[in-house]
């Protein structure tokens, strides 16, 4: 099933990204689409004005003219998913909750729920069919994540100190098998 491969940089440090379209691996694009996150916290739910004051991250990504398109069409695409999430969410449990008689912080929770419950399917299709790239802001570091895993360990060969748990020592070696050659040596060594 294909899922991103994640890279992690500290989140001080400048990415370098390839010289390719992240999507199609297209040489020396002509394009780039940029990418803004930013560090969530619960605070952001329950106190809508602290998103004011949250910095964000942004990035310009390399795209070939063919990719960045769809790239643009689906970040505009999961942005109307989510506040189509939640407008659907919140006229849907405001009259709801309302006849209830809860207080609104329940009308809150309730709503936030509500939206979990419809979110599912979008998130299963985002888990499943990831985005070209996409970023996480951590506190310490910034989690990259690209849908080409090729692409993402050129990134993580372009940026000293990249970490991830997606791409593997054992992917350094590019062909070369420990095992296989042990096992080669042990059958010239039995033919001697």
């Amino acid at each position: 099933m294909p899922m991103s491969t994640d890279v992690r940089l500290p989140r001080e440090q400048e990415p370098v990204f390839p010289p390719q379209c992240c999507r199609c691996l297209a040489e020396d694009p002509e394009h780039r689409v940029r990418f803004s996150a930013s560090r969530f916290s619960w605070a952001q739910v329950f106190f809508v004005w602290v998103w004011l004051f949250r910095k964000s991250i942004k990035h310009e990504v390399p795209a070939c003219g063919a990719c960045r398109g769809p790239m643009r069409r689906r970040k505009w695409l999961e942005l109307l998913a989510f506040v189509g999430v939640g407008v659907l969410a919140m006229s849907i449990v405001i009259p709801w909750v309302q006849s209830m008689g809860l207080n609104r912080q329940w009308r809150k929770l309730v709503g936030i729920g509500v939206a979990i419950v419809i979110a599912i399917p979008y998130i299963i299709w985002c888990v499943i069919r990831p985005p070209a790239f996409d970023m996480t802001v951590k506190e310490d570091y910034v989690e990259y994540e690209f849908a080409n895993g090729i692409y993402a360990r050129r990134f993580a060969e372009c940026n000293p100190g990249a970490m991830s748990d997606d791409i593997f020592v054992a992917d350094d070696f590019e062909g070369d098998d420990p095992v296989a050659e042990r096992d080669q040596r042990g059958g010239a060594d039995a033919r001697h």
